[in-house]
């Protein structure tokens, strides 16, 4: 089943197959407001009008044209330099992309016995967004099965000069029970190295993954991490396993302060990527390009 749905102003679309349902306001940036699989929760979501528009915690937003943090917003592409808005305004930084906020209109939809998939789509001009002067072409598309959720960001610059360019999501993953009670496995062998003078900016160091590759409690673990070098691509928190596909070498992990959820991030690109380079993507002229992920049940 495919219905629209509101919070308020903001218009979406509700996904039911079975005891499996995803909410998508596609008039705010395809932002998830609810999610459950097989009749579970798996999702902290905002769902009152006031934590929506004003993205509380960033809930589920999905992040281009770049993930995380840009330091002090400023970027050199190209020997040009760029400035965007300083969204991150306790430490000055550009953070989350730039449409968390902006209308995909219903592209296509499909549904059957097993599966139903719907897409959206918008555009960036290059005149949109201060510091962002490229126009990308973005389809989102997910597919909802009874134990899982599919994602799939297919990008093109149909713009007439290259373009910076990185994606990722910020879900937050819930057992429904203090995160401090939760088992998580993290396969990666390093995490980046961030700065002391400017918090949460790589400074282009890898340490070892100090957590641990083996399945262990969270306990009083505090995460605003940013873990690479996975020997699979994916992170498994209790039964939930948040997964990327081979373009996507990264996950941060932040564990907000009412410790009820974490969110785990897959990323295409580093932090502050459009500076330090780590896995930039460079798109051309009518370059197009996919990035998958998702979560499932296990």
């Amino acid at each position: 089943m495919l219905e629209k749905f509101q919070i308020g102003s903001i218009g979406g679309y509700t996904l039911l197959h079975g005891s499996s349902k995803v909410q998508i306001l596609n008039e705010y940036g395809c932002t998830i407001s609810h999610l459950t699989l097989n009749g579970r929760k798996v999702l902290d979501t905002n769902t009152q009008y006031e934590d929506v528009a004003k993205h509380t915690l960033n809930k589920n937003i999905f992040l281009l044209p770049f993930p995380n943090r840009v330091a002090a917003g400023k970027y050199t592409f190209e020997n040009t330099a760029h400035e965007l808005e300083k969204t991150e305004a306790e430490r000055g930084n550009a953070i989350h992309g730039l449409i968390s906020k902006k209308k995909f209109e219903l592209k296509d939809s499909d549904i059957t016995q097993s599966l139903i998939t719907v897409s959206f789509e918008t555009m960036i001009t290059k005149d949109e967004f201060p510091g962002y002067p490229f126009d990308l072409h973005l389809e989102i598309i997910f597919k909802l099965s009874a134990l899982a959720l599919d994602i799939i960001i297919k990008t093109e610059n149909t713009g007439h000069i290259n373009a910076p360019y990185g994606v990722g999501w910020h879900p937050y993953i819930t057992a429904e029970k203090k995160i401090d009670d939760c088992r998580i496995t993290i396969p990666a062998e390093n995490e980046l190295d961030m700065s002391v003078e400017h918090p949460l900016i790589p400074t282009g160091r890898k340490l070892h993954n100090i957590f641990g590759l083996d399945t262990r409690s969270i306990g009083d673990t505090k995460f605003d991490s940013c873990f690479t070098d996975f020997h699979r691509n994916e992170v498994q928190f209790e039964d939930i396993t948040v997964w990327m596909d081979p373009s996507m070498k990264y996950m941060q992990l932040y564990t907000p302060p009412s410790r009820e959820s974490l969110a785990v991030e897959p990323m295409s690109c580093a932090p502050d990527a459009f500076n330090n380079l780590m896995d930039i993507l460079v798109l051309h002229p009518h370059q197009q390009v996919e990035h998958h992920f998702g979560l499932r049940l296990t």
